[in-house]
């Protein structure tokens, strides 16, 4: 059963991210204060050792993301729960393999 973690802001993530002993996959909203999901992908594509983790994009404004690079799933809010779990299954099998 995976393991389910919340961070309530992009750099909670980002210190949860650098001390996790293990991670198999990131799902954030993009429209954050301070930090926007974008940002939190390229800090999370710069870390050395998390680099390949797979990131996936939550966003109600997807006309402002649309051209948005680099996430493994690009989902809309409101996200169907199942369609959610279906990607980071897929994401997790993917990397297993």
């Amino acid at each position: 059963m995976p393991m389910l973690l919340e961070a309530r802001t992009a750099s909670g993530a980002l210190a949860y991210i650098d001390r996790a002993p293990k991670l198999d996959a990131v799902v954030t909203d993009l429209a954050m204060p301070q930090m926007d999901g974008i940002e939190l992908l390229k800090k999370v594509r710069a870390h050395p050792q998390r680099h390949t983790l797979p990131v996936i994009a939550l966003t109600g404004f997807y006309e402002d993301y649309a051209g948005a690079e680099g996430f493994e799933a690009f989902l809309r809010k409101p996200v169907d729960l199942d369609l959610l779990c279906s990607a980071i299954t897929a994401l997790v099998e993917r990397r297993t393999t």
